[in-house]
């Protein structure tokens, strides 16, 4: 098996929360360096943070189940649900 090929299917894993700590990091970035009365656009960005974390985690819905990264990580029904959840909840607050 081509070894990039492997790393890039275990990458693909994840990538929901990828996408979380990447946009969460530009979401810290632009609060620290926008103006007082554009902060909305913080709040703006972590939404959309959030829509493009849910659509990744929707893409994997019908996968099998598989355990990844040494059997530390496991993508299954249950946890792509309470991801789901998790990220529902946090764009209603």
């Amino acid at each position: 098996m081509n070894e990039g090929a492997g790393m890039v299917a275990v990458v693909g894993d994840v990538l929901p929360e990828i996408a979380l700590v990447l946009g969460g990091v530009l979401v810290l970035l632009y609060a620290l360096f926008a103006p007082a009365d554009r902060q909305v656009g913080a709040a703006l960005l972590a939404l959309a943070t959030t829509g493009v974390a849910t659509l990744l985690t929707l893409a994997v819905m019908g996968d099998p189940q598989k355990v990844t990264f040494f059997g530390t990580y496991a993508r299954d029904g249950s946890a792509l649900w309470g991801k789901l959840i998790v990220l529902a909840a946090t764009a209603a607050t």
